[in-house]
């Protein structure tokens, strides 16, 4: 769980650092605010209230992807469903790899947080099913939109993509604003 909470405050810091208009001047002043921002929510009890804003978490999410898509199409159209490079399907390095096991592992490392979960449950004893539906949902969610992302915005002849999808985005434009916002 210290290691999500880590990759979580290393995620944010890096989006609101990349960004002119978010930052607040360093790295460390960044990881800071937003350590302030989610340290009540990490204090409570129980996270039930949580649940209300959870369809403005899925909303911020979709907002997201709709703005990266955007973009792709704006810049390339459909140009990068015209050629599929099989060697983009697999890590062609143990760098790589790893890399896909980290992500893999933040996102799919629930188990800590189940506990807290289940107690605020109005049905407790569905936690197992709850945790198969969501987490067979976001397998899928990350496999179809993380492959749509990368054949929309790396047709044959552009730059790849190295680190995260909103480093690709422009710099200074509004939908990556929002899509860094919705992000932390």
């Amino acid at each position: 769980m210290i290691g999500v909470c880590i990759s979580y405050q290393v995620a944010a810091s890096g989006f609101l650092t990349s960004d002119p208009v978010l930052s607040l001047g360093s790295g460390h002043v960044n990881t800071l605010s937003t350590m302030l921002a989610v340290l009540p929510f990490s204090l409570a009890p129980n996270v039930g209230f949580l649940s209300k804003f959870s369809m403005m978490g899925l909303g911020a999410i979709a907002l997201s992807f709709l703005a990266i898509f955007k973009h792709g199409y704006n810049e390339y159209g459909l140009s990068g469903f015209t050629h599929i490079p099989t060697s983009t399907l697999y890590p062609s390095s143990f760098s790589e790899f790893s890399h896909w096991f980290g992500v893999s592992s933040f996102c799919f490392g629930i188990s800590p947080m189940v506990f807290n979960v289940k107690e605020s449950m109005a049905n407790p004893l569905q936690m197992g099913r709850a945790c198969n539906v969501a987490l067979n949902l976001v397998c899928f969610a990350y496999i179809f939109f993380g492959d749509l992302t990368l054949l929309l915005l790396t047709p044959k002849g552009a730059e790849p993509i190295t680190g995260d999808i909103i480093q690709s985005l422009p710099a200074n434009s509004l939908p990556t604003l929002v899509v860094r916002i919705s992000m932390v």
